[in-house]
């Protein structure tokens, strides 16, 4: 789906709906309602402005990823190097030590706190998301974060 702002104003508008209609169709939903529920105005945050548009389209995205009735697991091997490694290639690699820590805690030995290092509180994932809230973060300032809460631990390197 593309967003697009209209001219003097802070509205958004959708530029083209046939990809829209499309995904409504197969989500079974109102096309006027779901296009409603992403266009919203700016909202202030102390002095910078956030377009809720973007947070909308996160949002319904995690909502419809939860209620899923079926996931498609594509498994690849977690040992190639990459020159750019990429967000989905991060969560491919982490759906493989899942898998992986199953048979492992089983047969051989325990990866628990490498995936506690990738999902618990503080983890990086969350981290993540947390850093994604604020408008000036960048790749340096999640790092940063990264290092002063997990530098101690034996998995962090």
């Amino acid at each position: 789906m593309q967003f697009k702002q209209e001219h003097n104003s802070d509205q958004a508008t959708l530029s083209d709906d046939a990809i829209t209609q499309k995904v409504c169709h197969l989500l079974g939903i109102s096309v006027t309602h779901f296009v409603r529920s992403f266009l919203k105005s700016k909202l202030k945050v102390g002095r910078d402005f956030f377009y809720q548009i973007d947070y909308a389209i996160e949002i319904i995205s995690k909502i419809i990823y939860e209620h899923s009735s079926f996931i498609g697991i594509l498994d690849i091997a977690s040992f190639e190097i990459y020159q750019l490694n990429s967000f989905e290639l991060l969560y491919i690699i982490y759906t493989n030590e899942k898998f992986q820590q199953l048979f492992n805690h089983s047969i051989i030995f325990d990866l628990q706190p490498t995936i506690d290092l990738i999902e618990k509180q503080i983890g990086t994932l969350n981290l993540l998301d947390e850093e994604c809230w604020f408008p000036k973060a960048t790749d340096q300032t999640y790092v940063g974060k990264l290092i002063n809460l997990h530098v101690q631990l034996p998995k962090f390197d």
